[in-house]
């Protein structure tokens, strides 16, 4: 079997097996079904060419394709290395793929059954895959319309949190007997940058997030502010998925904790049904 077969089966029987099991943190649904398929897809695709289906090359192409596109919105959502290695491992089976001399598909002349069942999984898991996608972008719109109207704004003024440092939070929230509401991020975790892009710039969250104390804390940040480090402070609250939210009484005590991305009304249920309860 030729190097370039062999090595996109291999990259797309990881991703298969290891893609599923990560559905359950996807933000929705629709995102949830549509990394299942993907993994079904890779998966299938992967048993095609071991088993030197002529289809299977084009499937793993476009499987592959898909990973180079989509793999920090549906595989690695926390970015970093391991996004890279997909990223450049993908874009590398696709290249081996195009090349006859380590991707050309010579079918088994041995009796081997065709795998047109396995070739028919494929394509309706990649149907499935298409469907769940339109249904996360179109109701990702609707619900962004729907939750965050345009507000009438004076141009240059747009809204913004007044995050704190984690020390000046602290003596705030004593000042004011505020809850206060801590965001941990790093520079690399991509739905920290879609938060950051969308949820914390929605009028609504803003102004929630002001009349209460709102603290930012940089999870890999070493150097002191205000007596704290943000490694200190994740070490200190267990902190190890991104972002994590927490709502902190005014003595840093946990109230409440949430991980993983949330659109802007999403957050303002949660905050406000813990505050209501304090």
């Amino acid at each position: 079997m030729r190097f370039g077969v062999m090595f996109a089966a291999l990259l797309l029987a990881i991703v298969g097996l290891a893609t599923p099991f990560g559905a359950l943190a996807m933000e929705t649904t629709a995102l949830k079904l549509a990394r299942v398929a993907l993994g079904i897809v890779c998966l299938n695709s992967a048993f095609g060419l071991l088993r030197r289906q002529p289809w299977s090359r084009w499937s793993s192409l476009v499987a592959l394709l898909l990973l180079v596109a989509l793999g920090e919105l549906l595989v690695v959502p926390a970015g970093g290395v391991a996004l890279l290695v997909l990223f450049f491992s993908s874009l590398f089976g696709v290249a081996l793929l195009v090349l006859p001399a380590t991707g050309q598909i010579t079918p088994a002349d041995d009796g081997r059954p065709s795998g047109s069942t396995i070739g028919l999984v494929a394509a309706l898991s990649f149907l499935v895959f298409l469907g769940a996608l339109g249904w996360h972008f179109v109701g990702e719109g609707a619900r962004a319309a729907e939750s965050s109207p345009a507000p009438i704004q004076i141009a240059g003024m747009a809204p913004r949190v007044s995050w704190l440092s984690f020390g000046r939070a602290i003596e705030r929230a004593e000042e004011r007997t505020s809850p206060i509401v801590a965001v941990f991020e790093t520079g690399w975790c991509g739905y920290c940058k879609k938060m950051n892009k969308t949820t914390f710039k929605d009028p609504q969250v803003v102004d929630r997030l002001n009349e209460l104390v709102a603290v930012k804390v940089n999870a890999e940040d070493g150097s002191e502010r205000d007596g704290y480090s943000g490694r200190d402070l994740a070490a200190r609250y267990g902190v190890s998925g991104y972002p994590t939210l927490m709502v902190l009484s005014p003595d840093g005590r946990v109230l409440a904790r949430r991980s993983g991305y949330l659109s802007a009304s999403e957050l303002m249920t949660w905050i406000n049904s813990t505050v209501s309860i304090l």
